[in-house]
């Protein structure tokens, strides 16, 4: 199963028969010129927990961003670029990097 074709599956789709009508961004819409990177705020993280979630202009759902994918300091905010990783159980922000 190709990225997008899984991105499509967990937030619905054609190619999924969901309701939901999220939007999934193509490489076409990444940011920066480089493939599958997008740029994003931090709309929550909490340290305690070791996660927060990142609001992404393309798409209408919050991406899920654990403390182990982050380089540098997280503050609801700050924009920090990322990969999108289809998983089991949603999409998520790997490779992250704060930005400002």
């Amino acid at each position: 199963m190709g990225f997008l074709t899984k991105l499509k599956s967990i937030f619905g789709g054609s190619d999924a028969g969901a309701t939901t009508t999220t939007t999934v961004p193509s490489r076409a819409t990444a940011q920066n010129g480089k493939d599958n990177k997008y740029v994003g705020k931090i709309t929550h993280f909490n340290y305690k927990k070791g996660y927060g979630f990142v609001e992404v202009p393309q798409m209408e759902n919050r991406v899920f961003l654990h403390v182990s994918e982050l380089s540098g300091k997280a503050r609801k905010g700050k924009q920090v670029e990322f990969v999108l990783e289809a998983t089991d159980k949603g999409v998520k922000a790997t490779e992250a990097v704060i930005l400002n």
